[in-house]
């Protein structure tokens, strides 16, 4: 069969991701699974990659060999996605071959245990379950764990479409309450023309008010502006520093010996180092965007009637960096070293030479030159390689600082347009919402000044039919209760056959 070809990327592009989808019947619920780093990348900056990765994700299904327990490493990196996911899932692999999987596992547990992780544990072997299908047997591919696990994905699914369900819930009792209030007010204007008159100044008022809130010169506004523009100074304050802090590190660390003896390891530590500040970075604008929302809605909401304002805050890609820094420190050829060391070695013989030039015989065939220039070529020797790990600390001096410095003007840049984006989607929210308050309240004023010309008995039918639309109000805002109580996070623990099954811990 030929090989399939690979498509190749649009010139100067790299990358990044390939998508592929399968028929399997575990994606049809809606799924997507994203595979991140594996073995080595924990403790590589794709490691930060994955964690920051991990904000938007319903599960983390983190597997591990059933050879050997978890390391220091992997408990650091399962600690920190506990905390920005809700579902840790830890699955067991090759229990096929490896006699004492059943001790990994529990010390695994027991490990996780410690640090306080809440996790469902799974043991499986893809060999049994190969062979549990060619041959059909159910009960081998119980065996093989990997029923178990589906069993817990599909819960997690089940779990996120909780979610959404529930965020719909809450929607619509939002809009239920806002449809109760409007119409008990209508019901109580129809009472008397004078409770049906304030009724209609309430409604001019708040109309008047919600066109305020649309001039440019409204308070939110300049809260939003000022907020937004001390975000993005902060933040990119708290990356120079981090940047500057990890500088000097990496500069005692370059000064310390010959940096080419550690720039092998120097790399991915910088590397690693920079992705962790660019993460704590974007958790700090999640927060920091997370409160200004909260801010600037509060102040719009102390002069109007505000629906919950959602704003997706989306993180910059945790990947922008700058280029990673060269795998060599480049330096010059062993021939133009060697004629440096031989020059400074012939040089010594022949100032040694010219000395005794009254007797050139002796001053040849004598081994006191030869001596001479052996010590003036060892001192060449040692000040070469001297010259030589300066010039190379130079050069790591000199490529650590540029790759730090265009990694803080690629992340700034990145921060700021985010920041950015956060403003503009919450003014866009908010004056679409100020927009609505006033055409809602001038629909309602108007209503109210033809209820006030009605007779009775147009007043007694439209109580009635207000009477009817409340009653489906609270039908509406009780199933919406309903839908918003949901619980969010997947239930612990799916049993399963031959011990090879899942466990959990809540």
């Amino acid at each position: 069969m030929p090989r399939p070809r690979r498509p190749a990327p649009p010139d100067g592009a790299s990358v990044r991701a390939v998508e592929i989808g399968i028929p399997a019947p575990l994606l049809n619920l809606g799924m997507t699974l994203v595979d991140t780093p594996g073995v080595g990348g924990l403790s590589s900056a794709h490691g930060e990659v994955t964690l920051a990765a991990l904000q938007v994700a319903n599960a983390v299904v983190f597997v591990s060999d059933a050879g050997a327990e978890y390391s220091a490493a992997e408990l650091e990196f399962l600690e920190k996605a506990s905390h920005l996911c809700p579902t840790v899932i830890t699955v067991l692999t090759k229990i096929d071959i490896s006699p004492h999987w059943r001790l990994i596992q529990e010390r695994n547990a027991a490990h996780l245990d410690h640090h306080n992780i809440d996790f469902n544990h799974v043991a499986t072997s893809a060999a049994l379950r190969w062979h549990a299908l060619s041959r059909n047997d159910a009960e081998l591919d119980s065996e093989s764990g990997l029923v178990a696990l589906e069993e817990i994905l599909r819960q997690v699914a089940a779990n996120a479409r909780s979610d959404d369900i529930a965020h719909a819930g809450r929607q619509v009792r939002s809009v239920a309450d806002e449809l109760t209030r409007m119409f008990v007010a209508e019901r109580s204007a129809l009472a008397s023309t004078s409770a049906a008159t304030r009724l209609w100044e309430h409604y001019a008022r708040t109309a008047d008010e919600a066109d305020a809130l649309a001039r440019p010169d409204a308070a939110w506004r300049q809260i939003l502006q000022d907020g937004a523009t001390d975000v993005a100074s902060n933040l990119e304050h708290r990356l120079r520093s981090d940047m500057r802090h990890l500088r000097r590190e990496a500069d005692d660390a370059i000064n310390a010996g010959d940096p080419a003896e550690i720039w092998p390891e120097f790399q991915p530590w910088l590397a690693r180092r920079v992705a962790r500040a660019v993460m704590d970075n974007h958790q700090q604008l999640l927060d920091d965007a997370q409160r200004l929302v909260d801010r600037v809605t509060g102040a719009f909401a102390a002069t109007a009637e505000l629906a919950d304002a959602e704003i997706r805050i989306d993180l910059p890609d945790p990947s922008v960096v700058a280029p990673p820094l060269d795998r060599t420190l480049r330096d010059r050829g062993f021939g133009q070293h060697t004629m440096e060391v031989l020059k400074g070695t012939y040089g010594g013989v022949l100032m040694f030479g010219m000395l005794g030039t009254a007797w050139s015989t002796w001053s040849v065939l004598h081994p006191l030159p030869l001596l001479f220039g052996a010590l003036v070529g060892g001192n060449a020797v040692r000040d070469v390689r001297s010259h030589r790990i300066t010039t190379r600390r130079t050069r790591a001096l000199t490529a650590t600082a540029r790759y730090l410095d265009d990694s803080v003007l690629q992340v700034g840049k990145a921060t700021r347009d985010a920041v950015r984006q956060v403003a503009r989607d919450l003014r866009d929210e908010l004056l679409t919402q100020a927009a609505r308050v006033s055409d809602a309240a001038r629909t309602q004023a108007e209503h109210t000044k033809a209820i006030a010309d009605n007779d009775a008995s147009r007043a007694s039918a439209r109580r009635e039919t207000l009477d009817a639309e409340l009653a489906a109000l609270d039908t509406l805002a009780r199933e919406a209760d309903r839908l918003g109580q949901l619980r969010t996070r997947a239930q612990g623990g799916t049993g399963a056959q031959g011990g090879t099954g899942a466990q959990g811990r809540r």
